[in-house]
């Protein structure tokens, strides 16, 4: 029988040291994923708990408000004046009408006074949850306006909680607009989810004996312009009864979500997983690549879909995919073909009937 040498029993030790370490090692590695997926899953479920909340408040304000859907009142040629005296002058189209009111709620809903007119914006896409505030009567900033993943949107509402300050806080962030404008005090009530264009813009260009009357369309300049149609648009009066396909036409959706690496990303990447709010109020994750891919609604009648020109600001913007400073990305469930009468999921684009 051999025996054990000194030798021998520090190479044996050594040798179940390396094993312990390498066991040990492994349990962290698989500790680390399950916490991060944890992490995540409530992220997730937390976005979809948002998104309910959009669908009840929709609910309701479909209910008192001849089944429309949420969106600004305001139209073209009013007057309106604050509690406080402030007046907005008569507009000329819809959409100055629509940011007058959203400055109106976020004057009264946050207490900022210090907010004035704002120009040159399309308050719908990001700021059309503000009408569900104002109808819910609720004080800004809301927690469901925010995603769980949504690290800057929940940065700006923090620094926005003490309207004293007049946006001080806001303003001394670094991760956020940051080019001069006086549209800047909006950002700190921006909201983590997008409402569909269809849901308050028609859903495509119609063509009258007066020539065209276009509706709202993504602008080439990039993801965050648009075009807003002309002073004969009318916009915010759509109802709820004119969605053909409720189950599966994606009515909100968070603008920047995992893909499938677990990499925070703008939502029009094919491997983007989103939690979105369909018109029939379920809430769910859906993958863009089972998305159709959605149609230019200024010319309805082409095949073509609308390619978004993602170019981030990296101070507060997921960067691209590809590392590039922009990318063309198809516009999925924002375009849908056909707008109300169309689906994003569960079968064919709808083709355009005028």
């Amino acid at each position: 029988m051999r025996r054990f040498r000194p030798a021998d029993r520090r190479a044996f030790v050594a040798v179940e040291v390396v094993v312990l370490l390498a066991i040990f090692g492994a349990l962290l590695a698989f500790v680390a994923i399950a916490t991060q997926e944890g992490r995540r899953r409530a992220r997730v479920a937390g976005s979809v708990t948002n998104l309910q909340q959009f669908a009840s408040g929709a609910s309701s304000f479909a209910a008192d408000n001849d089944d429309r859907v949420f969106s600004f009142s305001w139209r073209q040629g009013e007057v309106h004046v604050d509690p406080d005296g402030y007046t907005y002058p008569p507009r000329s189209h819809d959409n100055e009408a629509a940011g007058d009111q959203a400055v109106s709620i976020m004057r009264q809903r946050a207490g900022r006074p210090d907010i004035t007119i704002i120009s040159g914006w399309a308050p719908h896409i990001v700021y059309n949850y503000l009408a569900l505030v104002e109808y819910l009567d609720q004080a800004l900033p809301v927690e469901f306006a925010a995603s769980p993943s949504d690290h800057n949107t929940l940065a700006w509402q923090r620094a926005s909680r003490d309207p004293a300050d007049r946006g001080a806080a806001f303003y001394a962030l670094p991760n956020r607009p940051g080019y001069p404008s006086t549209g800047n005090p909006r950002w700190a009530f921006a909201s983590s989810y997008r409402v569909g264009p269809s849901f308050f813009s028609p859903d495509a260009q119609v063509n009258t004996p007066t020539g065209p009357i276009p509706t709202f369309a993504q602008d080439p300049a990039g993801h965050r312009y648009y075009q807003v149609g002309s002073s004969r648009t009318v916009l915010g009066m759509r109802r709820m009864n004119e969605v053909v396909h409720p189950a599966n036409k994606a009515m909100v959706f968070e603008a920047y979500a995992d893909d499938t690496s677990d990499r925070r990303c703008f939502y029009a990447y094919e491997r983007t997983r989103a939690p979105i709010l369909l018109a029939d109020g379920s809430v769910s994750v859906r993958s863009m690549s089972d998305a159709n891919r959605g149609f230019y609604p200024n010319t309805p009648s082409s095949p073509l879909p609308t390619r978004i020109n993602y170019t981030p600001d990296l101070s507060w913007e997921a960067p691209t995919l590809s590392g590039a400073a922009s990318q063309l990305l198809y516009g999925y469930v924002q375009w849908t073909r056909s707008g109300l009468r169309g689906r994003d999921f569960g079968g064919p684009e709808v083709p355009w009937v005028p």
